[in-house]
């Protein structure tokens, strides 16, 4: 059996800004966790060391595969705007 791919419009996902990137292998699965800096209130006000957190927003759980094909879209240049579609 043959199946062709197409990405549908992703107009509707909630947009996340995130700075960090982790990822974890549990298993056959790979995790990949995003997360924002969280820098406390009083960071600033002297020259000491700030402890910062940083917050997960999203957790996606991923085969082999699914991190292979993640790897080669990193390599290429990502898509724009007008390229919606991505890649198969």
């Amino acid at each position: 059996m043959r199946v062709e791919l197409h990405w549908t419009k992703s107009d509707a996902l909630d947009q996340t800004y995130v700075d960090h990137a982790r990822l974890q292998r549990i298993n056959e699965q790979f995790y990949l966790t995003f997360g924002q800096i969280r820098l406390p209130d009083d960071a600033g006000e002297d020259d000491s060391a700030i402890v910062a957190e940083i917050r997960p927003v999203a957790k996606v759980v991923m085969t082999a595969e699914a991190l292979d094909r993640l790897r080669e879209l990193l390599i290429r240049s990502p898509v724009t705007d007008s390229e919606e579609g991505g890649t198969k």
